[in-house]
């Protein structure tokens, strides 16, 4: 959606605009998607910029699609969200053109102010954190704070920044992987600064089983690594 072919992003739209009717037949609040590969810099940022008016474009028109649909089935229009990843051209990462969460903050005020898209947002992933990249350091627990008016949902996930880990990547790692990024005390942070911002939305949890997991265990872990982090959190009765 995010291509500065015209008719590449016009038929990736289209495939969404589908998904979407989908959405609505499911009993879905959130509609969720990324926002295509990243084109680079090695020409420069031209194409850069170029792609992230496509992707605009392409977000009003899902955007307005949305409030036709809503209002020819008379429900409540869905929330329409971009999940942000890394831009690293590697294995097990997405180099997606959306990315830094300064431009994804950026991108959420045009579409809101400029196209009076109230209902659009981002979605934050704990674990995208490490590979989001803020100059030559990843991201940190803080950019939740200028991410907050725009923030539709969030992931619990973890990650591992290892290269030479054959797991590097977005993964999806379980919670208490010994070599993953997220720590007891990031995750405790995290939901420190959610509770904070007043984030009210929902939160997902985002783990895949290694090897010989059971699903089931895997799910088990992050919550109760979830609640004990939570409970770190000062409460004024």
């Amino acid at each position: 959606i995010s291509s500065i072919d015209e008719l590449e992003r016009t038929n990736a739209v289209n495939r969404l605009k589908s998904y979407l009717i989908e959405a609505y037949e499911f009993g879905a609040s959130n509609f969720c998607f990324l926002s295509g590969k990243d084109p680079g810099t090695e020409s420069g940022l031209g194409l850069r910029r170029q792609a992230t008016q496509s992707l605009i474009c392409s977000i009003h028109e899902i955007c307005t699609y949305n409030k036709k649909i809503a209002k020819k089935l008379n429900k409540k229009p869905m929330k329409i969200t971009l999940e942000t990843f890394d831009r690293l051209p590697e294995n097990n990462c997405k180099n997606q053109l959306i990315g830094p969460s300064d431009e994804a903050r950026e991108l959420a005020e045009i579409v809101r102010n400029n196209y009076d898209h109230d209902n659009f947002g981002i979605l934050y992933d704990l674990g995208h954190m490490f590979l989001l990249r803020s100059g030559f350091d990843h991201e940190e627990v803080n950019v939740l704070r200028s991410l907050a008016p725009y923030l539709n949902s969030i992931h619990i996930a973890n990650t591992i920044i290892d290269k030479e880990h054959p797991q590097f990547g977005d993964l999806h790692v379980g919670i208490d992987h010994p070599s993953g990024a997220v720590t007891p005390e990031v995750l405790a942070n995290f939901i420190k600064t959610l509770n904070e911002i007043n984030y009210e939305n929902p939160i997902g949890f985002e783990f895949m089983p290694q090897g010989r997991q059971l699903s089931e265990s895997v799910v088990n872990i992050a919550v109760a690594s979830y609640k004990e982090a939570a409970e770190q959190i000062d409460v004024n009765y």
